[in-house]
């Protein structure tokens, strides 16, 4: 869920999987942009301050609809975790109180191959804790 609130940064994290290395994406060539075309283009904090994008097992696969959601963390395989400000998520993206929207990262492996993924959060008012969905 991404409440819109908070000066920090908001987490994502493209997951490995058999036969998949996240850690061959280059953090460098990612965007972040609404699939509904939105809004403008966000590229992820590469540099300090700030968390920078990190190779590790964090998270595992979602099967299913969309904008459903599982509590998995770790299953064996390296992620590849990357950040958002907040502040430029919220005015970039255009983002409001109500509702889920579908994001997409696109961006390249070290070789040149084109990758593209999409998730959703679900965008709560200020009360809500910042989670990506």
């Amino acid at each position: 869920k991404f409440t819109g609130v908070g000066q920090g940064y908001f987490a994502f994290a493209i997951t490995g999987a058999p036969g998949a290395d996240a850690g061959q994406i280059d953090p460098a060539s990612l965007r972040l942009s609404r699939a509904d075309g939105a809004g403008g283009v966000l590229t992820p904090n590469l540099v300090s301050p700030g968390p920078r994008p990190v190779v590790q097992d964090a998270a595992s696969p979602f099967v299913g609809p969309l904008c459903g959601c599982h509590s998995a963390g770790a299953d064996g395989y390296n992620d590849l975790v990357f950040q958002f400000s907040v502040t430029a998520m919220k005015s970039t993206l255009s983002l409001s109180a109500g509702g889920d929207v579908t994001l997409r990262v696109r961006g390249m492996l070290r070789d040149g191959t084109p990758i593209e993924v999409t998730d959703c959060v679900s965008v709560e008012g200020p009360k809500g804790k910042e989670q990506k969905k």
